[in-house]
């Protein structure tokens, strides 16, 4: 494998700062490149998603690779942990991809493989009690029953162009970026709530 360029993380955690080269461990070609990341909430271990498809769990203070999972077949566009530490949804740019991955285990379910509403997703969150998925992807927000097996489609809404969702902790709002806004929204009804131009 030739690495003709290398991505490095910078980051600090309390009084240190650390430097990790990011190349994952099936690259193929020199223009496999880091595409999103989310740190796990206690810190411990970061999930990184890359071009070529391959997510990576790595250690949070050494950047070791602790597992590596396969099934997105296109570069990795969103990824949440799950409070309990032990599951992640993440999305790509191919749109008939959208994993629910159980860490424990190495096994994956994709929500996307008999849905009707498959769209490229842009970004996953759980809501404040981790019962549902929210999924923003290129025309809509659609919610999933997070606690059903496998979790199930409950309802979207039509929302142009959203290119960022956050969930925010304790409350039940999300904001959604479109264009040049951002967009206070109530979590339940997806009303809006309050606009920054």
């Amino acid at each position: 494998m030739r690495i003709a360029a290398c991505l490095f993380l910078l980051f600090g955690c309390g009084i240190a700062v650390f430097l990790w080269p990011l190349m994952p461990a099936a690259a193929q070609e020199d223009s496999t490149h880091v595409s999103v990341i989310a740190w796990k909430p206690d810190g411990s271990q970061v999930a990184v998603g890359y071009s070529d498809g391959t997510l990576e769990i790595r250690n949070g203070t050494s950047g070791e690779i602790e597992q590596t999972l396969v099934g997105h077949s296109n570069y990795i566009t969103a990824i949440a942990w799950h409070t309990t530490e032990t599951q992640i949804i993440s999305g790509s740019g191919d749109i008939s991809e959208l994993y629910l991955w159980d860490l424990s285990t190495g096994t994956s379910y994709n929500l996307y493989s008999n849905h009707e509403f498959r769209s490229t997703v842009k970004s996953v969150s759980w809501d404040t009690d981790a019962s549902q998925i929210i999924v923003s992807t290129l025309s809509d927000v659609q919610v999933w029953n997070a606690l059903s097996s496998p979790p199930q489609f409950i309802s979207q809404i039509h929302i142009p162009t959203v290119y960022r969702m956050v969930g925010l902790p304790s409350q039940s709002l999300i904001a959604t970026q479109t264009h040049g806004d951002v967009i206070l929204r109530d979590g339940v009804s997806f009303a809006q709530l309050s606009m920054v131009s």
